[in-house]
């Protein structure tokens, strides 16, 4: 495996994560999925004074962040996700459907791949169970607590 090739693709995903978010931060936990022809992605950051953390997409609201320049970095973190799944197919690897990219601001990371099949999954659900395991967030939703 060229990891030269891909601490570059790692160094870039976390470089992007940073200029969206805009104040200081101690840790970040992005989740990215891809497959032929889709990807999503959104992350989760703690900041430096508060105990609760951020959701990616509630940024442009919260701080009156440009929503063009938010979208263009999102887009730009997508393709840099894209490309890292398709190295590690170049490599020879078994693609990965998804990942969990956990960033401190320290510069150090920690991901962890998963293989399995997302086809028939509920993204809303999906999503509610990767918050309660990375992040221990319950849900406010009665029915999205039953399912946990």
């Amino acid at each position: 495996m060229d990891d030269t090739r891909l601490g570059k693709l790692y160094q870039q995903m976390a470089e992007t994560v940073i200029e969206m978010i805009p104040e200081e931060w101690e840790k970040v936990y992005l989740y990215g999925e891809v497959a032929d022809g889709f990807s999503k992605s959104f992350f989760f950051y703690y900041p430096s004074e508060r105990r609760e953390p951020v959701y990616s997409l509630d940024i442009p609201e919260l701080f009156h962040v440009s929503e063009e320049k938010f979208a263009e970095l999102k887009h730009q973190l997508l393709d840099e996700l894209e490309e890292l799944w398709t190295e590690y197919q170049s490599q020879g690897h078994e693609p990965w459907t998804n990942l969990t990219f956990i960033l401190d601001n320290s510069g150090k990371f920690k991901i962890d791949f998963d293989y399995t099949d997302l086809s028939g999954a509920n993204p809303h659900q999906q999503q509610i169970i990767w918050e309660y395991q990375y992040l221990r967030l319950v849900p406010e939703d009665e029915d999205d607590r039953a399912f946990l």
